[in-house]
């Protein structure tokens, strides 16, 4: 026998005789309850303040100073209708009267008006809100502050 299967032979030999130097830690198999937990309850649990979706401090509040804030930007008159709106928007909001859905997108519009871009919360209250504004009057005044800002830029760009 050669030198190197000698060596090999001694190194199987010894790896099977070998004990593992550190326990080895046995691990169960996974077993399901017949009562998904979930079910169960738990008896400390507290539901989340927020709506699930909005960061912690978007609870609404950021998005109602940030429709506030631009509203400033009108003429007195508007900036007063529009701020009007927006005050019973925040009443509705809590007394959550408006879904989540609709608050996520509120948000979203609030965050483009804010970057001043118009044309893309216009396309945002387009989709969510158009079909609403009879029964939500707190949409007009979303509306009336996004069609006279946009209106407001385009002016400012052809200067």
């Amino acid at each position: 026998m050669s030198s190197i299967n000698k060596v090999e032979s001694m190194w199987i030999k010894r790896k099977a005789t070998t004990a593992p130097t550190s326990p080895q830690i046995k691990i169960p198999p996974r077993q399901l309850s017949p009562e998904p937990h979930f079910e169960q309850g738990l008896p400390n649990y507290i539901p989340p303040e927020r709506p699930l979706g909005l960061p912690k401090s978007e609870n609404g509040n950021e998005m109602i100073d940030l429709l506030l804030k631009a509203s400033t930007l009108l003429p007195a008159v508007k900036c007063e209708g529009v701020q009007l709106r927006v005050r019973q928007l925040e009443r509705e909001i809590g007394e959550k009267n408006v879904a989540l859905s609709g608050q996520m997108t509120l948000l979203k519009i609030a965050k483009e008006i804010d970057k001043f871009n118009c044309q893309e919360a216009w396309k945002l209250y387009q989709n969510a809100f158009e079909k609403h504004e009879t029964t939500m009057f707190w949409t007009r005044g979303i509306r009336l502050l996004i069609l006279e800002l946009r209106d407001n830029q385009k002016l400012r760009i052809g200067q």
